[in-house]
């Protein structure tokens, strides 16, 4: 089996019979997991879709379920859909037949949302070929999402790649990088695969309580990564993130860098940064000069 489809999900009897419905494909393992859901997801799953293999688990979060899911995969390659979300027609077969004649370690494909590029890449990469940590270090793609993508699951489990648990928000771009940062080889491969619906209750727009904390969490884990320069394009990537969601919150700089935890002590940790008082001052002023010039053009519109 060439390919494995995996969906986590949690209370998605609203949305996973549309979504389920763009994978009918042969020769291909639709896994959903269902995370704790209590609002009959799996028994939709099931009778609607019988040929799709649930996984039932207590609630432990997406990266928790999408674990599961490449633990008991089958195929030779997984994919990851989110339960709201759909691949596009025709996606999974074009997918296959690529692989038949390749065997990169990841595969990135082409996402839209309303009709717009989602993550682009053409510009940036020529032609369908295998790309180099290095070659994509060197164009400074960073992704947000792992969705669109394909992952070798012997690669995977050979290097340990996995999602973190402790991570609810930005868990893709730990991930993404993860995988980049073993040295695997990437296909950017001119495949329209993955259609991203925006709703208005996703985890990335539910901007309350403490979600400045857990985001903030994504860049502690992302520290880890070993190679320098993919480790400070990860992190700054996040911590511009996390300083949009402050502004939409209404805090200031000051007081996302206290809920999340990080402090003005964090980019002594990014591989690139030499230590030095001017760079450290530098690069922390450029956080309030970005808040004022994004509050200015909020202010102009």
């Amino acid at each position: 089996m060439k390919l494995s489809v995996i969906i986590p999900a949690f209370n998605a009897s609203a949305t996973i019979v549309e979504t389920l419905s763009t994978m009918q494909c042969p020769d291909v393992e639709v896994i959903v997991v269902d995370d704790g859901s209590t609002d009959g997801t799996a028994g939709l799953v099931r009778t609607r879709f019988p040929s799709v293999r649930v996984v039932s688990q207590a609630n432990a979060g997406v990266s928790a379920a999408r674990n599961a899911g490449i633990r008991c995969a089958g195929g030779e390659y997984v994919v990851f859909a989110d339960a709201d979300d759909v691949i596009i027609p025709g996606g999974l077969e074009k997918l296959s037949a690529a692989l038949e004649s390749a065997a990169p370690d990841i595969v990135v494909m082409r996402s839209f949302c309303n009709e717009e590029e989602h993550y682009p890449w053409k510009g940036l990469f020529v032609g369908e070929r295998d790309y180099t940590l290095r070659e994509i270090v060197d164009k400074a793609y960073v992704r947000g999402s792992v969705c669109g993508c394909a992952f070798r699951k012997k690669y995977l489990e050979e290097n340990g790649i996995a999602f973190d648990p402790t991570l609810s928000i930005a868990e893709d771009t730990v991930f993404f990088a993860m995988a980049l940062d073993h040295g695997g080889t990437v296909r950017m491969t001119d495949i329209r695969f993955y259609d991203v619906h925006v709703r208005p209750d996703s985890a990335s727009n539910r901007l309350y309580g403490d979600f400045l904390s857990r985001i903030g969490r994504s860049v502690g884990v992302a520290t880890r990564i070993s190679d320098p320069s993919l480790r400070t394009r990860t992190c700054y990537s996040l911590i511009q993130g996390i300083m949009l969601a402050g502004i939409r919150m209404g805090k200031s700089a000051r007081e996302v860098f206290e809920e999340t935890g990080f402090g003005i002590a964090l980019p002594l940790q990014l591989g690139d940064i030499r230590k030095g008082r001017l760079p450290m001052m530098l690069l922390n002023g450029s956080y309030s000069l970005f808040y004022r010039l994004k509050r200015l053009k909020n202010a102009l519109r």
